[in-house]
């Protein structure tokens, strides 16, 4: 029995019974807290040297940006995570009162990327604008893999990507 990474064991079911089913080079990321990746590789889970391979969410696109977990800054994950989402919405909301101000209010002033989604769906424009601009986020971080691994597919899953649509 082996134990592994939890987006390793995601891409991997994905690639055999799920959205990845066919393709010999997926690459899977799941967008949540955090941004895990995964990879199978020529038919196999790659793992690399020690196992860390697929750490997509530390790729580091902005040098400049927020300070990551990792220590590093600019990091993929500290783009376009949940965390991020809120911090441009809470960002959006000092510039102004919108669906997102009353249903963060009606969640007890809590502000969760899902109701992010929901405040865009219901046409706040600042709320629509957070998602372009984490969409724009992932789409560089995305194009910087395949420019790298030239994958045939490419599997993204996790509580963020529920707002799919609005990206």
């Amino acid at each position: 029995c082996r134990v592994d990474n939890d987006v390793n064991l995601v891409a991997l079911g994905e690639w055999r019974f799920g959205a990845g089913t066919g393709s010999r080079h997926l690459i899977c990321l799941t967008l949540g807290t955090g941004v895990g990746g995964g990879l199978v590789l020529d038919g196999r889970l790659y793992r690399g040297t020690g196992g860390a391979a697929g750490e997509l969410g530390h790729m580091v696109l902005d040098p400049a940006g927020p300070r990551c977990g990792c220590g590093r800054r600019g990091c993929f994950e500290t783009l376009v995570n949940a965390r991020a989402v809120v911090g441009l919405a809470r960002e959006a909301m000092r510039r102004g009162h919108g669906p997102l101000t009353a249903l963060t209010r009606a969640a007890g002033g809590r502000l969760t990327s899902q109701l992010v989604g929901c405040a865009a769906r219901a046409g706040d424009a600042r709320a629509r604008r957070v998602w372009d601009t984490i969409g724009r986020r992932l789409g560089c971080g995305l194009a910087n893999v395949v420019n790298l691994l030239n994958p045939d597919r490419i599997v993204i899953g996790g509580g963020v990507a529920n707002n799919w649509a609005l990206f």
